[in-house]
């Protein structure tokens, strides 16, 4: 038996213990990653994230599901994300968007129409992580669909202002407009 057989032994056990905690941690990783899709589909919300410095959206499985589209699109240019998201008002969305970096808890809803135009609507939040010098590097981006909530909200409001029997709008919605 030579020398070199213990430390080729010792190394191949340290390697054998590394390769262990590698997939100790990739099952972690992966019990992980599956607890947070199982959220995020409860909660309907979906992520993306933005890279400043080629303006590249990457997005989640499940904010693709949510806009109804496929995981080839999964990677778009910023302007392609905006339009996609409201076409019809893209240009105010994006100014909106980049307003929040600012705003300690930003949020902003707007509305969605999907494939079969029907209406949706969404609450989005996001947050922006700048370098040392406070430029953007990364934006991470949360998108909930609150049609059902949104929804539920209008009927109760029109149950609040109309009478039920008559369908025709009750005192609380015309007193307003008698106290001027």
């Amino acid at each position: 038996m030579t020398s070199i057989e213990p430390s080729l032994n010792m190394h191949q056990l340290n390697l054998e213990m590394e390769n262990h905690q590698l997939k100790k941690d990739l099952r972690e990783r992966q019990f992980e990653q599956f607890t947070l899709s199982k959220i995020q589909q409860v909660a309907k919300v979906g992520t993306w994230k933005l890279n400043h410095l080629t303006y590249d959206v990457c997005l989640s499985l499940e904010l693709l599901t949510m806009l109804g589209l496929t995981q080839a699109s999964c990677k778009l240019k910023w302007n392609q994300f905006v339009s996609l998201i409201d076409p019809a008002q893209h240009l105010a969305l994006e100014t909106k968007l980049i307003q929040l970096e600012d705003v300690e808890h930003p949020a902003i809803v707007h509305t969605f129409l999907d494939n079969t135009q029907t209406k949706r609507h969404f609450k989005h939040f996001s947050h922006t992580f700048t370098n040392s010098i406070r430029q953007p590097l990364r934006t991470v981006g949360l998108i909930q669909d609150i049609t059902e909530e949104f929804n539920q909200a209008k009927e109760l409001e029109r149950q609040a202002i109309t009478d039920e029997l008559t369908k025709l709008y009750n005192r609380r919605k015309l007193m307003p407009l008698y106290a001027n």
